[in-house]
């Protein structure tokens, strides 16, 4: 009886086994974005405001060149974009010129005046309008250079592009960079892909946004992180009868990038030596 019974729990044991191992995959983690990030125009590093390590939001300042000139003209295009003076001195002007037409109508009515005065204060109102219609232009032009110039300036700054980590500072203040050579890395491996070219006829049943869990193979990760399929190839690979899956999960505690992992499709169980205990 206790061979029998012994016999029976190995092939439980081994038709547990052989079950996990069918679904368990090797695969590799993969950065959601690497990106590498450059200048469109050449010059000198002026400030590094990060370190590699940091964690940036979308739109953080990473790095600016030296560009004094084109913040010149920033500072002075937002000068005369913001001020009114010009507008406000031409509508006074218009204002008063109407009162003196005004009263030169009114003198003409009483035959105080003569037609010409009239025609003076005619086109004296006609002039300040025409000046305030001016400085309302100046002031939508100075509105356009602020945009051109602010445009300019920004080509010397660079910006995160989405929120992610700085993985790679290859410059220092006061090094000149070349344009368009990268000189930042930023990755985001929060969530992570995991990439697994899985056996063609594995994938038959499974579809995108199915359930899937991700074992690394890194010491504190003992339970599997479940995750989700965001993409199936299309065309398998026809040399290895695979194709490729891939796996977001969540990445609260960074796990690097380009690391060995293993992944299974249904969700994992006790074996038969836990239920034995």
């Amino acid at each position: 009886m206790k061979i029998g019974h012994l016999v029976v729990g190995v092939v439980i044991a081994m038709n547990s086994v052989a079950a996990v191992g069918f679904d368990q995959i090797d695969a590799v983690t993969r950065a959601r974005y690497d990106l590498r990030l450059g200048f469109t125009v050449g010059g000198k590093v002026l400030r590094v405001h990060v370190k590699p390590g940091a964690r940036v939001n979308k739109g953080d300042l990473l790095m600016e060149l030296d560009d004094e000139e084109g913040q010149a003209l920033v500072d002075l295009y937002m000068l005369r974009a913001s001020s009114h003076l010009g507008l406000l001195s031409a509508e006074a002007s218009l204002e008063l010129a109407q009162v003196e037409e005004k009263a030169i109508r009114t003198a003409f009515e009483k035959d105080a005046t003569s037609p010409i005065e009239v025609d003076r204060a005619r086109i004296r109102t006609r002039q300040a309008q025409l000046e305030v219609n001016m400085a309302k232009q100046a002031g939508e032009e100075a509105n356009h250079q602020l945009r051109q110039a602010t445009e300019r300036h920004a080509q010397y700054q660079m910006r995160a592009p989405t929120g992610g980590v700085v993985d790679l500072m290859s410059v220092e203040e006061g090094e000149l960079v070349e344009s368009l050579k990268p000189v930042v890395r930023l990755v985001v491996i929060d969530p992570i892909w995991v990439d697994a070219a899985v056996p063609t006829d594995q994938t038959l049943g499974l579809k995108r946004g199915d359930a899937a869990w991700v074992t690394p193979g890194l010491p504190g990760y003992d339970r599997p992180i479940k995750g989700t399929i965001i993409h199936m190839a299309q065309v398998a690979d026809a040399a290895s009868d695979t194709r490729l899956v891939r796996i977001e999960i969540s990445n609260p505690k960074l796990i690097p990038a380009g690391g060995q992992v293993r992944i299974q499709f249904t969700a994992p169980t006790r074996t038969a030596s836990t239920e034995a205990r």
